[in-house]
């Protein structure tokens, strides 16, 4: 009989030690990504998008507000981790940009269902081709 309450007392502090466990992991917060993290994608990017004959700009603003060729992309930033931005435009398609090197994005476009390798460009070279 003793060792029957026995298995009960540890079954019970068992079942209260995953329910606080769990309690405590849905309270956590998900911090905000760093300024570094976002650094990282800050600034402008080209390449050849479908059906066009010249490059296109991308550009990233320290706001994650996201413009090409100057115009902007209306939506918001789903994720970001280190290395992957997720972001969704207004008619839901979502855009994920993945660092591949410091200069080099990969960008995977859900309504073209397609990838697209952008170069990041220094100031100088938007200004010469200007």
């Amino acid at each position: 009989m003793a060792k029957k309450k026995h298995l009960q007392v540890i079954l019970g502090l068992s079942m209260l030690a995953g329910i606080t466990g769990s309690f405590f992991l849905k309270n956590q917060k998900v911090q905000a990504p760093t300024l570094s993290t976002k650094s990282k994608f800050i600034g402008s990017w080209k390449g050849h998008f479908i059906n066009q004959s010249t490059e296109t700009i991308l550009e990233i603003s320290p706001k994650m507000e996201f413009f090409l060729n100057n115009l902007p992309i209306e939506g918001h930033l789903l994720k970001q981790s280190s290395s992957k931005l997720i972001f969704e435009d207004h008619y839901g398609y979502q855009l994920i940009f993945t660092l591949t090197s410091n200069d080099t994005l990969e960008l995977y476009d859900d309504a073209e269902e397609k990838i697209y390798a952008l170069q990041r460009v220094v100031a100088n070279q938007i200004e010469n081709e200007s």
